[in-house]
């Protein structure tokens, strides 16, 4: 699965349980397009999604990724 890099860079904070700040300071940018902060989204929803199936222990979960999601809205 290819994700665009900030999705990585979400999805990689989110499972090693490190701040999204700088993450969700870029993707609220007033210049940043919504197909950007969708596609963001999107890739980190489907990460948990894929984790999630596969069983694996020590991922994130959808909390966090609202979570995310609601400090990016902010």
């Amino acid at each position: 699965m290819h994700q665009l890099p900030l999705a990585q860079a979400l999805t990689s904070a989110l499972q090693s349980r490190r701040s999204t700040a700088d993450i969700s300071h870029i993707l609220s940018l007033p210049y940043i397009p919504a197909t950007t902060l969708h596609d963001t989204l999107f890739g980190t929803l489907t990460s948990h999604e894929v984790n999630a199936r596969n069983h694996i222990v020590n991922s994130f979960s959808i909390v966090d990724v609202m979570g995310a999601a609601v400090e990016i809205y902010r």
